[in-house]
């Protein structure tokens, strides 16, 4: 979690929910080529991970990173049971109030 975000407690739904989109979108950016900056950067947050060409060790390493980022544990199988990032996000800030 980047140094500027105020603790979780003190965002809104909507904000906590935004974040982990960021962060989401910005730990697939850093994992993928620049052919995909277009689909990322264009907001396109229904995209699945098989689009952008996940495979068993890409998965691994988004796991590692997005817990790394955001403090939410995250299993490969969540990728096939949330297939794009919005879907993802949702099930990471369900986790998150569940704690």
């Amino acid at each position: 979690m980047s140094q500027n975000t105020p603790p979780r407690g003190q965002l809104t739904r909507e904000a906590a929910r935004q974040h982990v989109l960021d962060a989401i979108q910005e730990t697939v950016g850093i994992l993928y080529d620049p052919r995909f900056a277009d689909i990322l950067d264009g907001g396109d947050r229904d995209v699945t991970f098989i689009e952008l060409e996940f495979d068993s060790l890409s998965a691994m390493e988004f796991c590692l990173q997005i817990d790394d980022t955001i403090g939410i544990e995250v299993e490969p199988a969540d990728l096939v049971l949330y297939p794009s990032i919005n879907t993802l996000a949702e099930h990471l800030m369900a986790k998150s109030a569940a704690r």
